[in-house]
């Protein structure tokens, strides 16, 4: 009887197959928002039933020293094994970046632009912020001011530049801008340190003082606010040029040339007469010989508004005799008049 002998040597050396629902995992760049789930594998085998096949996943978060917490690499290694080691990888790279700005967000609206008066200024109000990738509480929120003015002049009229910028781990940032037209539109405001003068009407020789008030403004300050006070006269160039008037204007003005005014209107008038000045005494009643008349004086005369050499002076006779008979009995009537240059008179008489 003759035998032979076959020996077959059976070896697993071919590698598992990974199966991917949606095929194999591709190398990606994406946003740290929208890093993809993880997919699960499967495994066939030529040898081992795929019940038995080994399926494993580790995933290795790698960092470059410098970069910033949001800008990193996930690999990602799925490895089948068969009952005989034979193995299958597949590897997936995700390069993930934060590429989006942070979000400004605000109480109610967002600061506008607007024109105000120089005190009316808003208040500079702050936002709070959010990002897809860094925590609101990591987000640097800065505000800055930027104030443009005149260095002479109206420099109550300028603008405020006021910049809001939000900036997320990564350098990411966005930024929200008001422009703030500030004015002076307001004027300066007279302040008396009583009341503020009426309009009157006065004697010549009893005009008021012209006072000087203060003032204040919203914003300039008070040593800065021009006051002028000017009078303006009207009179007749003949005549009676003691009946007049006076306009006094005290007008302030601010630095940005915004002015108020007040007016007094002052009527001047002559009503008081003048006074005849003696030498001596007045002349009085006499009763005399008919050749012992006394001379007729002359005084002089003073007046509160008319200058003495202006008074005209005027002496009157009146003779009060009989016609017939004792002729040389009879009445002298002396009388001095005194008329200023508004015609406001005196009479003296005896």
């Amino acid at each position: 009887m003759a035998t032979h002998t076959q020996l077959i040597t059976v070896q697993d050396t071919t590698r598992p197959t990974l199966s991917f629902s949606g095929g194999r995992p591709a190398d990606i760049i994406v946003n740290c928002d929208a890093v993809p789930a993880t997919v699960t594998a499967s495994a066939t085998d030529n040898c081992t039933p795929t019940n038995q096949v080994r399926v494993t996943i580790s995933i290795d978060t790698l960092r470059n020293s410098g970069d910033c917490a949001n800008n990193f690499q996930i690999r990602r290694t799925w490895i089948a094994t068969d009952l005989c080691g034979n193995t299958d990888t597949h590897v997936q790279t995700l390069t993930v970046r934060d590429t989006t700005r942070p979000t400004l967000v605000w109480a109610t609206s967002a600061p506008t632009n607007v024109t105000v008066n120089c005190d009316n200024i808003p208040g500079a109000v702050m936002p709070t912020a959010t990002d897809n990738c860094t925590p609101g509480n990591s987000v640097t929120i800065r505000r800055d001011s930027i104030v443009t003015r005149p260095t002479v002049g109206c420099i109550s009229n300028y603008t405020i530049r006021r910049i809001w910028t939000a900036t997320d781990e990564c350098n990411n940032s966005t930024s929200w801008e008001q422009l703030i037209t500030v004015q002076d539109t307001t004027r300066p405001t007279l302040v008396w340190a009583t009341t503020a003068p009426a309009n009157v009407t006065v004697n010549c020789d009893n005009i008021p003082g012209a006072v000087m008030p203060t003032a204040n403004d919203n914003c300039t300050p008070g040593n800065e606010i021009t006051i002028r006070r000017d009078s303006v006269i009207t009179r007749p160039t003949t005549g009676c040029i003691s009946n007049y008037t006076i306009r006094r204007i005290w007008t302030a003005t601010d630095r940005c040339n915004n002015s108020t005014s007040w007016e007094q209107l002052i009527t001047v008038q002559d009503t008081t007469r003048p006074t005849l000045v003696w030498t001596g005494a007045r002349p009085a009643n006499v009763t005399v010989n008919c050749d012992n008349i006394p001379g007729a004086v002359m005084p002089a005369a003073t007046d509160n508004c008319t200058p003495g050499n202006e008074i005209s002076i005027r002496r009157d006779s009146v003779v009060i005799r009989p016609t017939t008979g004792c002729i040389s009995n009879y009445t002298i009537r002396r009388i001095w008049t005194a008329t200023d240059r508004c015609n406001n008179s005196v009479t003296w008489s005896n």
